[in-house]
């Protein structure tokens, strides 16, 4: 009984004409199906966060915490509970290995426990639209699946970390200019 009062269950109206579902069904008439390890969970890993948005748009949050249900089940959490001062994001890079983009392991582990604005992650979702939309974005990311397989979830999160990373952006020896000159711009 004590439970019944903490959970909330959100149904997701796709029928809709807001922001967010036309930028979903935008992005399902863009997807390139096959790219993921497994199909359509990959799909739906990265809808997640359109969904989402509309979540946290309609309860009316600007900052949340979010971590997949496996992760959550599996780990002992630890994480900071709240943002430092003019942070808008608290997202893990890929833990052990290269984090360079020519070794295309390319990973932000946003599941493992992130904290994030609403404006970051409309700005995610805008990304990922403009990933599968740009001639750019998409040899980005056949470039990535070419190289390494694999489109997720995490690779459009790294790519979005390094389009948006003032750290990235002035880091040279991480990522190269004219690979961050081909990702599609974060503004709509």
């Amino acid at each position: 009984h004590e439970l019944r009062n903490k959970f909330e269950v959100f149904l997701f109206n796709e029928t809709l004409e807001t922001k967010t579902n036309l930028r979903l069904r935008d992005f399902r008439s863009k997807y390139r199906l096959g790219w993921g390890y497994r199909e359509p969970f990959e799909r739906i890993c990265i809808e997640r966060f359109f969904f989402l948005e509309a979540f946290v748009e309609a309860r009316g949050l600007q900052r949340f915490f979010y971590m997949d249900s496996d992760v959550a089940l599996r780990s002992r959490i630890k994480l900071a509970t709240d943002l430092p001062e003019d942070c808008e994001a608290l997202l893990p890079l890929r833990v052990g290995g290269s984090k360079l983009m020519t070794d295309y392991h390319w990973s932000v582990y946003i599941g493992t426990g992130s904290i994030l604005t609403k404006s970051v992650l409309s700005e995610f979702n805008w990304f990922v639209l403009r990933m599968y939309q740009s001639e750019s974005g998409l040899r980005v990311l056949q470039e990535k699946f070419d190289k390494k397989p694999f489109v997720t979830d995490m690779t459009l999160w790294y790519l979005y970390v390094v389009a948006s990373s003032p750290f990235f952006q002035t880091n040279s020896s991480l990522v190269s200019r004219n690979f961050t000159d081909r990702l599609p711009s974060l503004a709509p």
